[in-house]
């Protein structure tokens, strides 16, 4: 007929009293040992409203200490925070705080760790952060932000650029070169900055040199060229389109004896397009050596350089908008074939069939939220159902899931 121990339960609940199997009602009073000694509260009142980050926990104590220590232990359950939950917001509180300190908005913070470190987003729209990608990002922020400051930029340009690039926090600058110089590329395209020494100037002209001729070859990797895609990375002129036109020019040159006689007849508009976006490239002096010398040989008449004065900046900026259009409809293409077969448009970021996609999805809403998403696009995504409301971090469990 001994006592087999004392059962003392601690709780929680929004009025901040106790509740549990308590002898005569009062906080923390044993069941059978005529009132136990109060056990700590472990939920705040600050906390109370979020009860799914706290676990009950059943703990077999033994009470008393010496000669006094009770023979058998008593069994108490307490309700704590759970730890995958503290390490998790005291990982990315890390990551945002720092963020912050560089003058960006607390939400616009959290979105960005949220875009940096998510793997996948749950049916319901949440997105699941990634241990992996956390601890990148949390190992790449300083030096990445070292990089940004040796280029010129201000904490407020760097905070804007990340916001619009969260991708850039995904690699290591200091361990993988080719992120390094996508870094460079991405700050100096999106950012009014100082303008770099002649040594840095020669390395990104021949590291953007490489990328094209990289993509002309089919060597170059699909985040990669992902990544280039979404800062609009310039491909050059030397593409399979070019190779094509070149083809069709070398035929006519031989059938007419000279480079200008081979335009001046009943030449396609297709090939005239061509050759007249080769005169104002030269004339602006953008022409890759490789092309001008290709068709140098060949008598390429390039015309007066009077004649392309006026229109160079417009020819140039037509053409970039030309190639950005055409990869964000290559794009669309990919969701529109994602939602014809789930129904929606909550892309994994991890999608394995349409690689870049779920981070081009990403992109679009925060393009959205800056106003910087043309109306037409906003018209054809919404006729899809895409949500352009900016992902939150899961807690609790969603996260499970």
């Amino acid at each position: 007929g001994a006592a087999v121990g004392s059962v003392t339960y601690v709780s929680d609940w929004e009025d901040g009293g106790y509740d549990g199997a308590t002898g005569d009602g009062a906080p923390g009073a044993g069941v059978g040992d005529g009132g136990a000694a109060p056990q700590e509260r472990l939920v705040s009142g600050d906390d109370a409203d979020d009860l799914s980050q706290y676990e009950e926990v059943y703990q077999l104590v033994r009470e008393g200490e010496g000669w006094g220590e009770a023979i058998l232990p008593s069994l108490q359950v307490v309700r704590r925070r759970r730890a995958a939950s503290v390490a998790k917001e005291s990982a990315t509180a890390e990551i945002e705080n720092a963020l912050e300190a560089l003058g960006m908005a607390p939400e616009d913070a959290r979105d960005v760790v949220v875009a940096a470190c998510s793997w996948r987003v749950t049916k319901r729209g949440r997105a699941l952060l990634d241990k992996r990608l956390r601890r990148t990002v949390t190992n790449n922020l300083a030096p990445l932000l070292r990089l940004l400051c040796q280029l010129g930029a201000s904490a407020s340009q760097i905070g804007a650029l990340l916001v619009n690039c969260p991708e850039l926090l995904g690699s290591s600058v200091e361990d993988d070169e080719w992120f390094r110089c996508f870094v460079t590329e991405a700050a100096c395209a999106e950012l009014e900055l100082p303008r770099p020494s002649a040594r840095v100037a020669e390395e990104m002209r021949q590291w953007a040199e490489s990328q094209q001729i990289f993509a002309r070859r089919g060597k170059l990797s699909e985040r990669r060229r992902d990544l280039l895609e979404r800062i609009g990375f310039d491909w050059g002129v030397m593409d399979e389109h070019w190779e094509a036109m070149f083809d069709e020019f070398v035929a006519l040159r031989i059938r007419s004896g000279s480079g200008a006689a081979a335009l001046a007849g009943d030449v396609p508009k297709a090939l005239r397009d061509w050759a007249e976006l080769m005169q104002r490239l030269y004339h602006a002096g953008e022409l890759p050596d490789a092309a001008r010398s290709r068709l140098s040989v060949l008598d390429f008449d390039w015309g007066s350089a009077d004649h392309w004065a006026e229109s160079e900046a417009r020819a140039l900026t037509s053409v970039v908008e030309s190639r950005e259009a055409a990869a964000w409809e290559r794009r669309l293409l990919e969701l529109i074939a994602y939602h014809d077969v789930t129904g929606d448009c909550a892309v994994p970021r991890q999608f394995k069939h349409f690689p870049g996609l779920g981070s081009w999805c990403v992109r679009q809403r925060y393009l959205f939220k800056a106003g910087r998403l043309p109306e037409d696009r906003v018209r054809l995504l919404g006729e899809l159902g895409f949500s352009f409301e900016l992902l939150k971090p899961a807690t609790g469990g969603a996260a499970a899931e």
